[in-house]
């Protein structure tokens, strides 16, 4: 109860914060909304507004996915089903400023089987994706029998901050070798992630690389699986985080040479910074000939030259989460998992960003001004400390909705432990 009446005392206080009453652009597929289609919602909403998205399948109405280019606003889907689109491509994110993304279902349309994933580029602001489940386009087959490799399923490029949480990333697998009169060779398994000059932090997700394509290869086409993470350059960080390469291909015949090696967990270039806690990465397995060889595994953790990845060890995993979007007076749910007599507070942030408290492990995904840390109360003997209670009112009858950010830490006799950040959305009925 201390955390929603903190919720409703900082909605009273958001005017005087100078915290911008959102618009709430409302979509439905179904036709009960101001749009049809989540790009003319985009296109509509000004910064700081929350475009909601119902229930639905999208992937006809924004056949080519949904675009947020240059702009700040809080785009949430429906709890369950999450809405279903081919993918959401985040751009030009402003300095200063924090684009949302929470509760989308993204897998490619079997119409344009290409596009997909999720994409963050060029942002100089923060992006903070939650709760999002993430499948990316397979590999393709192009002029002239070119084949392809399948597509990263979340790609990072030249982005100062994206925090991933609750996120279950899958790529896509490579062509599969044809022969005849239409011969053409396999390609490789899609990488789950993809980071390139770029600041990442994930939390409490899943990420697979896809796997390789089947069959001999009748080019130089590879038929490897994906990697789980490819750190080109920048950071990474994971907590609470499995990563896995993908499967390399099958062999159509009994020559070893032709299966396809499995894909490595993760990464790590020269140059390239990476940290973790509770978190594993494994290679994916080596693909399989038809009798019974199998090529190599990946490796799990791939790290050229002097590259190296920092483990904390000693620490469990924590997770936070709060029911949303929701409307004023309907109930609210609240979990945190730890380790038993965890104290949980809670910091109530208005924007993602990277920061580094001092004296905890982890690493905050919210930016100051912080308000709290407020007492959320104590992990039991279940490990997770959960409640529900009617969510606050709006901090007046004129304004339509309003996002907040809570991020946890968790303390106990020998540590203190940064969770994952969970962005609430409350709207007027």
């Amino acid at each position: 109860m201390r955390l929603l009446a903190f919720v409703t005392g900082l909605a009273l206080l958001a005017p005087t914060l100078n915290v911008a009453d959102a618009a709430v652009i409302v979509v439905d597929a179904a036709g009960g909304g101001d749009h049809t289609s989540i790009n003319a919602a985009i296109v509509a909403a000004a910064n700081g507004d929350i475009v909601h998205v119902k229930s639905g399948d999208y992937r006809l109405i924004d056949l080519f996915g949904v675009l947020v280019d240059g702009k700040s606003i809080v785009l949430v889907g429906a709890q369950t089903p999450a809405p279903l689109i081919t993918g959401i491509e985040v751009k030009n994110v402003p300095a200063g400023s924090t684009q949302i993304v929470r509760n989308f279902s993204m897998v490619p349309s079997p119409f344009v089987a290409t596009l997909g994933g999720l994409k963050c580029s060029q942002n100089s602001g923060a992006v903070l994706v939650e709760n999002c489940s993430v499948v990316g386009p397979d590999g393709s087959v192009g002029f002239a029998g070119i084949v392809v490799d399948a597509s990263p399923a979340v790609l990072v490029s030249n982005s100062a901050f994206v925090a991933i949480t609750r996120c279950s990333i899958s790529a896509g697998k490579g062509v599969d070798a044809v022969g005849g009169i239409n011969q053409h060779g396999s390609s490789g398994g899609g990488d789950g992630l993809f980071v390139s000059q770029s600041n990442l932090t994930a939390f409490d997700s899943v990420v697979n690389g896809g796997a390789g394509g089947d069959g001999p290869p009748a080019s130089s086409a590879s038929n490897r699986g994906g990697h789980g993470c490819l750190l080109v350059s920048g950071s990474a960080r994971w907590h609470g985080v499995s990563v896995r390469g993908g499967m390399g291909g099958n062999a159509l015949s009994s020559d070893l040479a032709s299966c396809g090696a499995g894909g490595d967990g993760l990464v790590v270039p020269a140059g390239a910074s990476a940290e973790s806690f509770a978190s594993s990465f494994i290679g994916g397995d080596g693909g399989w000939t038809t009798v019974g060889t199998q090529a190599a595994f990946g490796t799990d953790e791939n790290l050229w030259g002097p590259a190296s990845h920092v483990v904390i060890a000693y620490t469990t995993k924590r997770t936070f989460r709060i029911s949303t979007p929701t409307t004023e007076l309907l109930p609210v749910f609240v979990f945190a998992d730890g380790v038993p007599n965890d104290l949980v507070y809670v910091l109530l942030a208005f924007k993602a960003g990277h920061f580094v408290a001092g004296g905890t492990i982890g690493w905050l995904a919210t930016a100051p001004p912080y308000f709290g840390p407020f007492v959320f109360g104590s992990v039991p003997a279940s490990g997770t400390l959960a409640f529900s209670a009617a969510a606050p009112m709006l901090s007046s009858p004129s304004v339509e909705g309003e996002a907040f950010v809570f991020e946890p830490i968790f303390v106990n006799s020998t540590e203190a432990v940064v969770g994952p950040p969970s962005c609430f959305v409350l709207l007027k009925p």
